[in-house]
């Protein structure tokens, strides 16, 4: 026997045995319901911003790195460092490279955030707009904060390189940090998540996320952004000893810690 058969008569003839009718059945039977959370984004919209604000720092970090560790080791190939070092310091060197990386990169996400602004006002999000504004907001402090670090930390990689061979090897440990920090950030939960959102790097990609979702205040925000600025304080100044005592050197390919150890 099929049990989802219907009773036979319908439902009219049904109600009509009950003595009643449809419409009757159907007063006062209009369903309303109440955000327990109102404002508050979905689940697919905190994980889609999450994962549109890691992939772009990862991504247009590693590509930053590349081009300028490139770019450091054609010029001491090509020994255009050595004319330009006798007309200007070496450090305001990298600190010129730093700045035009800085706000190459910012321009270009700038850019982007700008398009996604529009898109949504656009399709008519406001209310998601409203959402991930704050965050977004944030996300432009944090990210310029990192990828001046990083432009530092990749301009110090090409110094100790002297062929494009060496590259990889030179960049190697920072695109591999970036990598874990990136599936750290898409796939931490709980306090894992909060503590990773205190951390350099990791608070680029895990803090404007947070904030979107309500789970962090505003004054955590800051306080993450004074540890990242303390952190980079002390990264640009190893990664400019280290610029400023290995870009002269050609004889070979030197580790970040022997470049250290050598004088200016």
């Amino acid at each position: 026997m099929d049990r989802r058969r219907r009773p036979p008569g319908g439902h009219e003839q049904n109600a009509a045995r009950a003595g009643t009718s449809l419409s009757e059945l159907a007063a006062d039977a209009d369903v309303s319901y109440t955000l327990l959370e109102p404002g508050r984004p979905s689940g697919m919209t905190l994980y889609f911003t999450t994962f549109v604000f890691t992939f772009l720092f990862y991504f247009s970090s590693v590509l930053l790195g590349a081009g300028l560790a490139t770019s450091v080791v054609e010029e001491k190939q090509n020994r255009i460092v050595e004319i330009v070092a006798s007309s200007i310091k070496v450090r305001d060197l990298l600190i010129g490279k730093t700045l035009g990386a800085t706000l190459m990169a910012l321009a270009q996400i700038a850019l982007l955030a700008g398009v996604a602004v529009v898109a949504l006002l656009a399709t008519g999000r406001d209310q998601l707009l409203q959402q991930i504004g704050g965050g977004l907001g944030w996300y432009l402090v944090f990210y310029t904060v990192g990828v001046a670090v990083l432009a530092c930390v990749f301009a110090a990689a090409g110094a100790v390189s002297t062929r494009h061979e060496d590259i990889a090897s030179a960049t190697t440990p920072v695109s591999t940090l970036l990598m874990v920090m990136m599936f750290g950030s898409l796939l931490a939960s709980g306090t894992v998540k909060t503590v990773l959102s205190f951390l350099p790097l990791g608070s680029v990609m895990v803090m404007p996320s947070r904030l979107v979702s309500d789970d962090a205040a505003w004054w955590e925000a800051g306080v993450a952004l004074l540890i990242s600025l303390a952190a980079a304080v002390v990264v640009i100044r190893l990664a400019e000893r280290i610029y400023r005592r290995a870009l002269m050197q050609t004889s070979g390919k030197l580790t970040f810690r022997r470049a250290l150890r050598l004088t200016d």
